[in-house]
């Protein structure tokens, strides 16, 4: 893990970070909603969000790692 973190440009990784921020704004408003309203009929709903945020997060995480190795592939092959 760590040999990923080190491999990991700056620009890239603050691409993942607002990226993995963006994606989970959406998650953590609809737990405020079910704090402040209450969870009852809304377990399923927010099952269903994490599942779909967890996945959107993984894609969207793999496709800016892949922006950033071709970017770096492509200013190697300019020097």
């Amino acid at each position: 893990m760590q040999s990923l973190i080190q491999g990991i440009d700056k620009v890239t990784f603050q691409l993942m970070a607002v990226a993995f921020v963006g994606i989970h704004v959406p998650l953590s408003a609809l737990v405020v909603y079910g704090i402040i309203v209450g969870f009852q009929g809304l377990v399923s709903i927010l099952l269903l969000v994490l599942v779909a945020t967890l996945v959107s997060t993984l894609i969207t995480l793999v496709v800016v790692y892949r922006l950033g190795v071709d970017r770096q592939d492509t200013v190697q092959s300019i020097s």
